[in-house]
Formats: structure tokens, C-alpha cells, sequence
């Protein structure tokens, strides 16, 4: 009797352990994935950011935007990636910039972040790599 108690017994605590393992494996995957889902959107958000300095450099060389902003602008992202700023100050310090977004696959809006009617509103084709 105590050899079939015993038995049980290794058998109970193989089972938990394996269990335990199986858990632990499972945590880590997932932790991994979501890490790997993480720099794959951390890359994309810099590829737009570059591409988006480069239209607005584009932009600036045209006349479209201000020339106050060359070389000291910044672009930034919200949190999802969805949607970007340029910021840059003027002459009398203050900020100024542009909201920008994707319209589709193939173009970006940039709308002037100004207050009132006259706000500037400029599309570009995005920066296609050949």
C-alpha cells in the first residue's frame, strides 16, 4: 500500500511540475511576441518619421512651408503611431508646426497648427523607394 501511495505521489508532482513548466514556457512566448510586436512598430514609426522629414524638407525647399523651420524642426508621434507632428519655433519663439496624417497609403496631409480660419493645408505623395 505505501508503494501505491508513493507512486501517486510522483506521479502528482511530475503532473504539477510539467504544469508549471507549460505555464512558464506559455508566459514567456507571450512575453516575447508582444516585445517582437513592439520593435516592429518602433521601426515603423521611424521609417515614417524620416519619411515625413524628408517631404517636409521637400516642403521647406519649395516654399510650401515656413523657412523659419529648416534645420530646427522636430517631428514627433502620438502613441500609436497613426498620427504625426512637425513643431519648429519662429522669429518671436513661438511654437508653430504642423499636424500630419496619412490619407490612404500613398499621400500625407500636413495642417498647420494655427488657430482660426486661415489654417494652411498641404498633401504630398509619399516617398516611394525605387
Amino acid at each position: 500500500m505505501k508503494a501505491f501511495r508513493r507512486h501517486w505521489v510522483v506521479v502528482f508532482v511530475k503532473m504539477v511540475a510539467g504544469a508549471g513548466l507549460v505555464v512558464t514556457a506559455g508566459c514567456a512566448l507571450l512575453v516575447a511576441m508582444v516585445e517582437a510586436g513592439q520593435w516592429f512598430s518602433s521601426q515603423a514609426v521611424r521609417r515614417d518619421k524620416a519619411e515625413i522629414c524628408a517631404i517636409f524638407d521637400r516642403a521647406i525647399a519649395d516654399g510650401t512651408a515656413s523657412a523659419i523651420a529648416a534645420g530646427k524642426y522636430t517631428v514627433g508621434a502620438d502613441c500609436g503611431g497613426a498620427s504625426y507632428y512637425v513643431r519648429y519655433r519662429d522669429a518671436a519663439g513661438e511654437t508653430q508646426g504642423y499636424f500630419v496624417s496619412r490619407i490612404g497609403r500613398d499621400r500625407w496631409e500636413f495642417q498647420r497648427l494655427t488657430d482660426g480660419p486661415a489654417r494652411q493645408v498641404f498633401v504630398r505623395e509619399r516617398v516611394s523607394a525605387e
